[in-house]
């Protein structure tokens, strides 16, 4: 068990390239979201349970989110694919405008 502030808790938590407040890192410790145990100013944190609840946080909304179905995972990927090729389009319109303007013809 990791002793912490909620002060620590939440660089911790930076250091993974989340972003969170300290108000947020109090409301997930009072709501049971991330299990620790109330020591005076600070809090036990066992490391796995807040690797897990990282873990949760980094994969939310994907298809790595813990919980969903077979059938959830593919409704995102389909999703992640016509993102993907409505990007790919708006790149390829601003490749052609690039290249006229710099007058290179296709080969």
């Amino acid at each position: 068990m990791w002793k912490m502030t909620v002060q620590e808790l939440r660089e911790y938590i930076l250091d993974t390239g989340l972003s969170c407040d300290c108000k947020m890192v109090e409301k997930w410790l009072q709501d049971g979201a991330l299990k620790c145990i109330k020591d005076g100013d600070n809090y036990l944190v066992a490391e796995q349970d807040i690797d897990s609840f990282i873990y949760d946080l980094l994969w939310e909304g994907t298809i790595y989110e813990r919980g969903i179905d077979d059938t959830e995972k593919i409704e995102r990927l389909l999703l992640e694919v016509k993102e993907l090729k409505e990007e790919i389009s708006k790149l390829k319109t601003e490749n052609s405008s690039l290249e006229q303007r710099l007058g290179i013809g296709p080969f």
